[in-house]
């Protein structure tokens, strides 16, 4: 049985002491992952605050959610990769992505490609990233990427290779994340235009994860989709005793979506016994298997119940194919649940 587990996700720190400050809140909260995401913005740089989370905490996991992977060679992520898994004692989890803010490439000097030259060098940095971590001796000749004849040294503690998730919401990156990644992050939006206008917030619809989970499923096959992990990013986490006042008020802001869509959503979570309901609902439906909350709900969500203490008390409402199949993991909370 998968163990039932939770995560956070830190965008934002002052200082060491507030950084560690947090990693050690969330592990004493119950959590089981950590990560950071990977923006040319205020948000601290993720591999370094990954190896200070570790040396705070004892056995909480660490890792990225997601590196853009146009900022960096796979060779050099290869390589950080391998290092912070060795430093970390194993405790590493390498996330992925293909980049959507173009800005933030303008600002750097950087060439923003259509999305499906993203996802096309990703597929490429994915393979190489892959041989590597696992000692292999690199080859490779493609469009994006050459590399002759390199290893890395030393190896990641975890084998073959610490766990790859691979995270956003198209149809190009999804089947990348079914074919090469052990957690497949299922974001729910699509930033059109690099990010310039509001972003597409029609996955966040059940029948959109629904489609996505299925095309997922699809090209995984049964054998392999029985061992991914599907990741579910949670935009908006309410605390109220208003469910519906408060959907309608998500809705005049979210435009795209209607009251009844953003309270059936998996990506929209509201009061915390309302809220493992969802996510029962969305593991017996449609098979999500990590859901992810941003920082600030950890704090709003802690003053209310412990999300450790609640799911433990509402597992025993769960069917054991649910309950198999969830993994939660909160990114400034991240939560997750699956089902085959």
């Amino acid at each position: 049985m998968r163990p039932f587990r939770f995560g956070v996700s830190i965008w934002h720190a002052q200082s060491r002491a507030e950084f560690v400050e947090k990693a050690r809140k969330v592990e004493a909260l119950g959590y089981d992952t950590l990560t950071l995401p990977d923006h040319l913005t205020d948000r601290i740089a993720p591999m370094p605050a990954l190896i200070s989370a570790a040396e705070a905490t004892k056995h909480i996991r660490v890792g990225t959610n997601v590196l853009n992977n146009d900022l960096r060679h796979p060779v050099l992520v290869a390589r950080e990769a391998a290092t912070v898994d060795l430093l970390t004692d194993g405790r590493f989890q390498l996330g992925l992505g293909a980049g959507s803010i173009q800005s933030q490439y303008e600002q750097a000097g950087l060439t923003f490609d259509t999305g499906a030259t993203r996802v096309e060098r990703l597929a490429e940095a994915v393979t190489i990233i892959k041989c590597l971590l696992k000692g292999e001796q690199v080859t490779f000749a493609g469009r994006h990427y050459r590399v002759s004849g390199h290893t890395i040294a030393p190896l990641p503690v975890q084998k073959p290779h610490p766990p790859i998730l691979i995270g956003g919401n198209g149809e190009r990156l999804l089947t990348l994340a079914a074919r090469e990644a052990e957690i497949v992050g299922l974001s729910g939006l699509t930033f059109r235009h690099g990010g310039a206008v509001p972003p597409d917030l029609s996955g966040w619809r059940v029948s959109g994860v629904d489609d996505r989970v299925r095309r997922v499923r699809e090209i995984a096959g049964d054998e392999r989709y029985a061992r991914l992990v599907l990741n579910a990013l949670v935009q908006q986490v309410v605390i109220t005793d208003d469910r519906r006042r408060a959907a309608e008020e998500v809705a005049r802001r979210w435009t795209q979506l209607d009251t009844d869509e953003i309270l059936q959503s998996p990506m929209c979570l509201s009061e915390p016994w309302t809220r493992w309901s969802q996510i029962y609902r969305c593991a017996d439906s449609v098979g999500t298997s990590l859901t992810t909350l941003f920082m600030s709900h950890i704090w709003m969500l802690s003053l209310r119940l412990s999300p450790v203490s609640s799911a433990s008390r509402a597992l025993q409402h769960l069917s054991p194919l649910a309950r198999d199949s969830l993994w939660f993991v909160h990114q400034n909370l991240i939560k997750s649940s699956r089902a085959e």
